[in-house]
């Protein structure tokens, strides 16, 4: 190794930039050594904070329980087990059809031991607070449990949810993950639900090793109907038994890499009622899938499926036939694309997934999160048409550093100031205690402005409000508007602790809601881009703007499928250029679009039908 070149003194520098102007004569005396101004505090903020915590107020008393109750800090005596760190989620959906997102919490149950997970049958004797629960927005104010009047009895081990009108009915239907046997709940439409599972034909695995972390309800073979891609972890005699311990590490949850990658399942909706697997035929790979993400990043009829894997490659399925029914034929294609390992060709603990469009090039950058020393990742896209290509570009967006010591799993993408442009939020928790070797087992969660130019930069705690200076087990994260006043909002899950819901402080700029409903599509209208375009004038964003609708989306979660346009200091009332791509490839214009307005655009009728505000 060469030996390194020492650097030239200041006086040394200093003499020669002076010789032209006679080096004979004497050097002027150096000037004291630098010393950089001693540090000061932020600027205090000058108004309230991005997000309150309003979980209380609104009488949302949800408590996750994750098969053992932990100690006070947050430990588990023994270690966990494998199944005992992956958390719950919270979908975000409207089951009433009253133009306020519900939301529901699957729930975990006593399991201390045994090698096979609890039955997900429903069990009316099970405690109430062993169950999922069923919240029912009220007029955008409160939240009532209503569990039991629904007649949902969701006990088992849950993990995520996905909501999707599934029979075309008009009311969205609900698919809850388990570790055991799934359950489909159909919405019949009078405030209750019904557990189709069986009927539908949803059979168990055949070896009985079903874990199920995450779902997506979306149309994957063009028919118009919503089918369910089901993300699996790990399969393998000892998965939820064993424990691991490593030289004098106290005992903890064992690498996923000790255990078989589950194979991801895909269902086909036939529109009898009935699903019939079609994984083999789809050609889908072996996990250990924890996120999903399905809506379309290619511009092309059809959607994409992309899975978050743990310290596996992701993947990323495009379909490569044009055929509108039966089993679809997706491509692998996550190497070629650049999305399935980090920039540096290293495969990460991927967790949970986000997209948006934050480079303008008309299709969906991908975000990741990974584990405590891996960073999280941000591929962007880098073609406007053409075969789906991506760069790692997580050192250059600002956002290698504040994810490289936190372990992150639920994130989503919403313009939490309505300036035009997308933020970014995630929540992050350890898997287990590792204290011993200075990781924090608690973590909290992060907010990221998009500072413009492709960069992002964190948003102090006192500015973004006390959710953000709480360290917590966070897990599912879901976006959503839940008090109806235009403003992207956040609901966070928490291992072994209380669900959050968070409340947009924001009110100096504009938006508008948008709500799509299919008919010759399916009806939630998964992979339908947005574009919305404002009058260019002064504090109002430039260009047009595009979103999708999405499913799977962050870990465990679902968001409201409902998408804010942050549209800066445009006037109320201001008429806006909107356009749908909807998902069979037509494109559609909306007229009577104007800012500061709610709107739902059905899929062929041209025109808005006005929300009230």
């Amino acid at each position: 190794m060469p030996a390194p070149r020492s650097r030239p003194s200041f006086v040394t520098v200093l003499l020669i930039a002076l010789c032209p102007l006679g080096c004979g004569e004497r050097a002027p005396e150096p000037p004291p050594p630098f010393s950089p101004p001693p540090p000061t505090a932020p600027p205090a903020p000058t108004g309230p904070p991005a997000f309150s915590d309003v979980t209380e107020e609104v009488g949302l008393h949800f408590t996750r329980f994750d098969a053992r109750t932990p100690d006070a800090n947050g430990r588990i005596a023994g270690g966990r087990r494998m199944s005992e760190w992956t958390g719950g989620g919270v979908v975000a959906f409207d089951y009433d059809l009253d133009g306020r997102p519900d939301l529901l919490f699957p729930q975990g149950c006593e399991w201390t031991d045994g090698a096979v997970p609890p039955s997900s049958e429903p069990n009316p004797a099970a405690p109430a607070d062993r169950r999922g629960r069923l919240f029912r927005n009220v007029d955008g104010e409160q939240f009532e449990d209503v569990t039991d009047a629904a007649g949902l009895v969701l006990t088992g081990y849950g993990q995520g949810a996905a909501a999707g009108d599934l029979d075309g009915d008009g009311f969205p239907d609900l698919f809850v993950c388990n570790a055991g046997t799934n359950r489909l709940l159909r919405n019949e439409g009078d405030g209750t639900f019904t557990d189709v599972t069986a009927a539908a034909g949803l059979t168990p695995h055949p070896d009985g090793t079903d874990w199920t972390v995450s779902a997506a309800i979306a149309d994957l073979n063009g028919d118009g109907l919503p089918d369910i891609y089901e993300a699996n972890y790990l399969t393998g005699r000892d998965v939820y038994t064993k424990i691991c311990r490593t030289g004098d590490d106290p005992p903890r949850a064992c690498s996923p890499n000790g255990f078989p990658a589950a194979a991801d399942r895909l269902w086909l909706n036939l529109g009898t009622g009935l699903f019939a697997e079609a994984t083999d035929l789809a050609g889908l790979a072996v996990g250990p899938g924890l996120g999903v993400l399905a809506t379309d990043l290619d511009g092309r009829p059809g959607n994409e499926i992309y899975v978050a894997n743990d310290q596996r490659p992701n993947h990323l399925y495009i379909r490569t036939d044009d055929r509108r029914g039966g089993p679809p034929q997706f491509r692998e294609a996550a190497v070629a694309a650049g999305v399935a390992t980090s920039g540096a060709g290293e495969s990460e603990a991927g967790m949970g997934l986000a997209a948006a469009d934050l480079n303008a090039d008309g299709r969906p950058d991908l975000f990741v999160t990974n584990y405590e020393g891996e960073s999280n990742t941000l591929y962007t896209s880098l073609s406007r048409a053409g075969p789906l290509l991506y760069e790692d570009a997580t050192r250059r967006s600002g956002l290698f550093e504040p994810g490289y010591e936190t372990l992150g799993f639920g994130a989503a993408f919403l313009d939490h100031d309505a300036d035009g442009d997308e933020d970014l939020i995630y929540v992050n928790g350890h898997i287990d205690d590792f204290t011993h070797r200075g990781s924090p087992l608690f973590m909290r969660p992060a907010l990221l402005e998009n500072v413009g130019g492709g960069r992002f930069e964190p948003v102090p705690p006192v500015a973004a409000g006390a959710f953000f200076d709480t360290p917590a087990l966070g897990r599912g994260l879901a976006r959503l508007d839940w008090n109806g006043d235009g403003r992207d909002e956040c609901v966070a899950t928490r291992l072994n602790g209380p669900a959050v819901l968070l409340k947009n402080e924001a009110t100096t700029c504009t938006t508008v809601s948008l709500r799509l409903v299919g008919t010759t599509s399916d009806r939630d209208a998964v992979g339908a881009a947005v574009t919305v375009s404002a009058p260019t004038a002064e504090g109002v964003p430039s260009g047009p703007r595009t979103k999708w609708i999405t499913a799977g989306d962050g870990y465990l979660s679902g968001d409201e499928k409902r998408l804010t346009f942050g549209l800066g200091a445009t006037p109320s009332g201001t008429s806006l250029d909107v356009s749908v791509r909807w998902p069979g490839g037509a494109t559609e214009r909306f007229a009577g679009v104007t800012a500061a307005g709610r709107f739902l655009l059905v899929q062929g009728a041209g025109s808005t039908i006005l929300k009230s505000p």
